[in-house]
């Protein structure tokens, strides 16, 4: 595309995020796989930096974003794609969909999202509603 980023539709008919992890996974040239919800327009780079920090240096097998009510946010992540690659195969002939019985296979750590940014009620916002997408409306127009 004119903008560098390559399309793909997902190899696997699934409902929910497993399909999307599976084919990311196949289309992946690197050994680290960042994943990035379509639907947080907010996100930037420096988060996934920071979890680098504990894949590369502190040899996890990913990092996950976690709130202080212990809520993660396992869409948001950096993980070694290999392992990913296992722990998903393993669970698909276990039949488990959820992408939280992923991380809890692997070598995970659980980075709170304040060390992550300054800012994660909005980096971290989900557009998942009407109400959701006006909040965003609001965020664009109060920094432009």
């Amino acid at each position: 595309s004119e903008y560098g980023v390559k399309i793909v539709l997902d190899k696997i008919d699934l409902n929910g995020p497993v399909a999307g992890i599976i084919t990311a996974i196949e289309y992946c040239e690197s050994e680290l796989l960042a994943l990035v919800p379509s639907d947080t327009p907010f996100i930037k780079f420096h988060i996934y930096e920071k979890l680098g920090d504990y894949v590369i240096r502190q040899n996890y097998d990913a990092a996950v974003p976690v709130w202080p009510n212990n809520y993660t946010e396992p869409l948001i992540s950096l993980s070694i794609k290999r392992k990913l690659a296992c722990v998903i195969s393993e669970n698909i002939r276990e039949e488990k969909w959820r992408v939280q019985d992923i991380y809890s296979k692997i070598h995970t750590a659980y980075v709170n999202v304040y060390s992550l940014s300054e800012n994660p009620e909005i980096e971290f916002l989900n557009i998942n509603s009407y109400e959701d997408l006006e909040l965003a409306r609001r965020i664009i127009n109060q920094y432009n």
